[in-house]
């Protein structure tokens, strides 16, 4: 029973959010492990295994490859796009979730959300008290982010503020906002790496 209200009280604090918005992460890092990461290493990892991530299609954008992809489960709310260089490697990675679906699919989107900024995150240690709140989102247990940028980060991912940057070094910038997109609603987590 606690569960059960714990769960309706988060999706009520998501739901006082933007309906129709989505929200957006964006990290940029310069010279770092997870540029040079491969394609078929994230493809072999367990974040695809996990999601049962499968090919939906390819574009090449001037240098660059942009790949589709969609999870197994809950494919009409969920967008994976992955941009490669010429040589496979990773360059660019984002993920798009329904707002709405979110909040009726708590436990499963957090998890896809956060599980994807530990694949793709550019400084897994520096990120990893918001994976946390992330994940105490979804199972009842309250987080505390001593970080400010973190904590503001979070509270755009909730939708309790519209858009925040930051720049963690010199080698991440990080970018959450909630946008209106053309067809769709919902929650935008978007991690670049450029």
């Amino acid at each position: 029973m606690k569960l059960s209200i714990k769960f309706l009280v988060i999706i009520l604090l998501l739901s006082t959010s933007c309906g129709s918005c989505l929200s957006t992460l964006t990290a940029q890092k310069k010279d770092s492990k997870p540029k040079n990461r491969m394609l078929k290493d994230m493809l072999d990892g367990g974040f695809a295994d996990f999601f049962n991530i499968t090919e939906k299609g390819r574009k090449k954008i001037k240098r660059e490859t942009k790949i589709h992809y969609k999870t197994g489960g809950f494919k009409e709310h969920i967008d994976i796009y992955v941009w490669i260089n010429k040589k496979k490697k990773i360059v660019a990675a984002r993920l798009e979730i329904s707002r709405n679906w979110l909040q009726e699919s708590l436990a499963f989107g957090i998890d896809v959300e956060k599980s994807f900024v530990e694949e793709f995150g550019a400084d897994k240690e520096y990120i990893e008290p918001l994976v946390s709140k992330m994940w105490g989102l979804a199972n009842g247990k309250e987080e505390e982010l001593t970080d400010e940028n973190l904590q503001i980060a979070y509270d755009v991912v909730i939708g309790k503020k519209m858009d925040y940057e930051f720049t963690h070094t010199d080698k991440q910038t990080i970018h959450f906002s909630n946008i209106k997109m053309k067809n769709k609603e919902g929650h935008i987590l978007v991690t670049e790496f450029r």
